[in-house]
């Protein structure tokens, strides 16, 4: 299994309702479910989101994260990018 870092950005306010916002969170809830979602929450500051999953290709955290209603109706584009993730199985990459 490997991690993937989903940074949710240039968010467009409008159309974007109550009910496209539960939509999201069930989608984000049977990701957590499935033990896919490892994490996930706003970027303090910013209009930005991050949800970190974990997958066995980047083609199928693609897939998931292109069934997140706010992905399909283009109130969020995204950037995905795989972690290395550094620790003691790896010596923290010394």
């Amino acid at each position: 299994m490997a991690k993937f870092v989903v940074i949710y950005k240039d968010r467009v306010r409008k159309g974007l309702t109550h009910d496209l916002i539960k939509n999201h969170v069930e989608h984000i809830k049977n990701q957590h479910k499935k033990k896919i979602l490892f994490l996930c929450g706003f970027l303090k500051k910013t209009d930005k989101a991050m949800l970190i999953l974990e997958t066995e290709s980047l083609k199928e955290a693609k897939e998931i994260i292109l069934q997140d209603p706010l992905i399909v109706t283009k109130h969020y584009n995204y950037d995905i990018y795989e972690l290395n993730e550094a620790n003691e199985s790896n010596n923290w990459f010394l």
